[in-house]
């Protein structure tokens, strides 16, 4: 896994100009996560996300083993 090229790059006008309005952002949502119901409401959000794109993880899989299964059948009759 690579790093994002964005990582890298020189800093632009643009990113100069909304790193203020970036921390101040990090500081609400830090101040916001302290309290005990909004980093319940966070976990269960995650954990909801987290299903969610299971699913889909797991019927993309279900969709494309036919494909997968064909193409480990392929290649052991040619290497037979």
């Amino acid at each position: 896994m690579r790093d994002p090229s964005f990582w890298w790059r020189k800093r632009s006008i643009l990113s100069v100009l909304l790193r203020p309005i970036a921390a101040v952002y990090g500081v609400i949502a830090a101040l916001r996560l302290r309290r005990a119901g909004e980093r319940a409401k966070a976990v269960t959000a995650a954990r909801e996300t987290v299903a969610t794109l299971g699913g889909a993880l797991d019927r993309t899989l279900a969709a494309i083993d036919p494909y997968l299964m064909q193409i480990r059948l392929g290649r052991r009759e040619s290497h037979a």
